[in-house]
């Protein structure tokens, strides 16, 4: 495959050459978010460094038999032609703001980066092509110093013909003219130079089958990187002082790589969640928000701020207990909790609330009050209500944004009200509550998720009862055997047990193990002794699971009215 590779420079590329547009090439798709980024790229390229801005590689196949002359090398674009199409744009607006300020030699020194003259002194625009029929006439208009415009619209009113694919570049002209319209004329020359000096890869073939393979090599998805790879590559494309780069790479890794492991991807996922939110414009990746978001003058301010959230991720995704941990007893609870059962929605919101703790404009009660109220809720909501957790992303995500970036405590309230405003009603909970139950005998045999159900509700009760979520190893008791009734297997028929205990009252009845339930060390279970102890008979297995899901609503009740007072005190 015969091909030659060499570095470029833009003004290398626009030097005695012509560019033809093959008819089956897409047209010029470019937008402003293209437009706006090669701005910033240049202004990062004169404003914060010397390093010249690289964009990439362009594929040429070099033409024989279409030559413009003597003089002028004919050349096929088969990658590269909404850069090369963008650059000949950019430079005639350029061209018409040197005529406007009465540049006269910037004026003509930039023309052969626009025109090309051949031996016989025959003038071509730099770009032929028979898709945009009217930028040849623009380039030609603006390059001609009589033609004296009042204004760029002018300018391209008398070049341009009424099809869409022309309407597009001049699009792009009057981006440019209007982000030049301000700039001082030292501004100006400074675009021009940055772009003239952009450095390429270009690569011509000998043929087309040899051009189009090369194209497709370059352009294989084999592997598609990761967002947290293209991050990096942002951040260290931009960092400065570049001696330091380095120093950032170490960073990159040992701050955010190796910590997080497999969690890397939904960490930049979860990070722009909490900070801007899910993108409306679908097929938007999480890169492309950060970027969007990120001027190239502060990615040393994201770099920053994406390994002190990495520091946040790492306890929420991961929490240690014991005495050299960086949680919390309440931290370890919740997220060991919401880690063990998927709560994996509420991660953008823990970030900003640990942010905002971290910055003391939360305090730790506060702190710690809303996690185990996210909790309760969860567990309310989801787990045991049984309602789909994606009916609350945009209040989550919502309230994420703005505790992170314009955080007040009327925020904490309207959140923690959001949330308990879709509860379900007591008696819908109470429906659902009344479902869950469990039995090795019956047709809940087998069913982990019932199962599930039934640890979360009487550990949830416990804790309400103790104030401790941390209630030790117990076993699921039966206050009259599920072998003598299907109704025996339902939730207001359980207790939590020691093991020990429990193994002494097999195959026993209500009334004649009752007893054994007062030296339990759980709470719950102490209480169904003092209840019913003196009249067994009135133990109702409907009766007690209402009243187990009334406490569990009211609770969280309870959480939400403590919480406002902390936040209005």
């Amino acid at each position: 495959m015969p091909f030659k590779t060499e570095d470029k420079k833009v003004s290398d590329l626009l030097n005695k050459r012509v560019y033809l547009i093959p008819r089956n090439q897409r047209q010029y798709v470019w937008k402003e978010e293209n437009w706006k980024d090669l701005i910033e790229d240049l202004e990062f390229s004169f404003i914060s460094s010397k390093r010249a801005h690289f964009m990439g590689s362009i594929v040429l196949k070099k033409e024989k038999g279409r030559d413009k002359g003597a003089g002028v090398e004919v050349f096929s674009i088969i990658d590269g032609q909404q850069r090369i199409t963008t650059f000949l744009l950019f430079l005639s607006v350029i061209m018409f703001r040197f005529k406007k300020d009465n540049e006269t030699e910037r004026f003509e020194g930039l023309k052969s980066y626009l025109i090309t003259n051949n031996l016989d002194n025959n003038a071509f625009c730099k770009l032929s092509t028979e898709k945009y029929p009217a930028l040849e006439i623009f380039v030609q208009n603006i390059c001609d110093w009589k033609n004296n415009y009042d204004s760029l619209d002018q300018a391209i009113s008398e070049s341009s013909t009424a099809t869409k694919t022309n309407k597009v570049l001049f699009e792009a002209v009057k981006f440019f003219n209007e982000r030049l319209t301000s700039c001082d004329e030292e501004t100006i020359e400074r675009y021009r130079n940055a772009l003239l000096d952009t450095n390429i890869v270009e690569i011509i073939a000998d043929s087309d089958e040899d051009a189009y393979t090369i194209f497709e090599i370059l352009n294989a998805r084999g592997q598609i990187l990761e967002d947290y790879d293209l991050l990096k590559n942002f951040i260290m494309r931009y960092y400065e002082p570049s001696n330091e780069i380095d120093k950032a790479k170490s960073r990159w890794e040992q701050e955010i790589i190796l910590p997080l492991d497999n969690n890397v991807s939904q960490f930049v996922q979860h990070y722009v969640l909490h900070r801007y939110g899910k993108n409306k414009r679908e097929k938007v990746s999480n890169y492309e928000v950060l970027k969007s978001k990120t001027s190239k003058h502060d990615v040393i301010k994201l770099l920053d701020d994406l390994c002190r959230k990495a520091s946040y991720y790492k306890i929420i995704v991961d929490p240690k207990d014991g005495d050299d941990s960086e949680c919390s007893k309440s931290e370890y609870t919740v997220f060991s909790f919401m880690k063990s059962y998927r709560g994996v929605m509420f991660r953008p919101i823990f970030l900003s609330l640990m942010h905002r703790n971290k910055t003391s404009e939360i305090s730790n009660e506060i702190y710690e009050s809303v996690l185990n109220f996210i909790m309760y809720f969860f567990i309310c909501y989801n787990l045991l209500g049984r309602l789909t957790s994606n009916k609350l992303t945009d209040r989550v995500q919502s309230s994420a944004i703005a505790i992170e970036n314009d955080y007040s405590p009327e925020v904490l309230k309207s959140f923690i009200n959001g949330l308990v405003n879709r509860l379900p009603t007591l008696d819908e909970f109470t429906k659902s509550f009344l479902s869950i139950g469990w039995s090795k005998i019956n047709e809940f045999h087998n069913d982990t998720n019932q199962k599930r159900r039934v640890i979360i509700a009487l550990q949830t009760l416990e804790s309400i009862e103790t104030g401790c979520w941390d209630i030790g190893s117990f076993t699921i008791e039966h206050l009259n055997p599920d072998s003598l009734d299907r109704t025996n297997a339902n939730i207001g028929n359980l207790v939590l047990l020691e093991s020990n205990i429990n193994s002494n009252n097999l195959c026993k009845v209500f009334t004649d193990k009752i007893d054994s339930y007062k030296d339990s060390r759980y709470k719950t279970t102490r209480n169904v002794y003092s209840r019913f102890h003196d009249n067994p008979d009135t133990f109702n297995i409907e009766t007690r699971a209402k009243q187990m899901a009334k406490k569990i609503i009211s609770y969280i009740e309870e959480q939400k009215n403590d919480l406002l007072k902390l936040l209005t005190n």
